[in-house]
């Protein structure tokens, strides 16, 4: 991969699900900032790599106020989050929860994507609404997540499952009214 305008990048390399100590989710993740967070701006530019096992369906996601961390169960246990997600097949979700049980709003995206190539998305949290992004034009705006029980909590960057996918030039900032 010789991509030099990405540089070093983090890159998920678990291929297989790990050994669980604990009921956890499909999605691999990386937390990040502080639970005290609640409006925030998350980006992060992503790569889906063309890998041959296609046990999952590939998506990769950024996500906001998310409650917690670690052994993170399905069903009404699941770990309450604003979740923006995007797939491989041009379709997004936007969920009030990692595991995607709770759909506030899905549907195309605004242009195509395909493995082996970068994309930023980005999501904007504030207040009661939530902006979505992909490669900086807005395509999905004011959102309403007023319904939802994710007040504050982690960023978090991660992907649906576990193949190769690369994130670089992730930013976080906070919201301002």
């Amino acid at each position: 991969f010789d991509d030099y305008t990405h540089g070093k990048t983090m890159r998920q390399m678990t291929v297989s699900k790990p050994i669980e100590w604990c009921d956890s989710t499909e999605n691999s993740f990386s937390l990040i900032g502080s639970f005290a967070f609640s409006n925030i701006t998350v980006g992060v530019d992503v790569y889906f790599e063309d890998y041959v096992d296609k046990t999952y369906e590939e998506s990769i996601f950024i996500a906001s106020r998310l409650s917690r961390g670690g052994c993170i169960k399905h069903g009404p246990n699941n770990s309450d989050a604003i979740t923006f997600r995007i797939f491989i097949n041009g379709t997004y979700t936007l969920a009030s929860d990692l595991n995607r049980t709770q759909i506030i709003k899905s549907g195309k995206l605004p242009k195509t994507i395909d493995y082996n190539e970068w994309h930023n998305i980005m999501m904007v949290t504030d207040q009661s609404q939530v902006d979505l992004l992909l490669d900086y034009q807005p395509f999905d705006l004011n959102i309403d997540i007023s319904n939802t029980n994710s007040t504050h909590g982690f960023a978090a960057i991660g992907c649906g499952g576990y193949y190769p996918t690369q994130f670089d030039n992730f930013y976080m900032t906070q919201t301002t009214t």
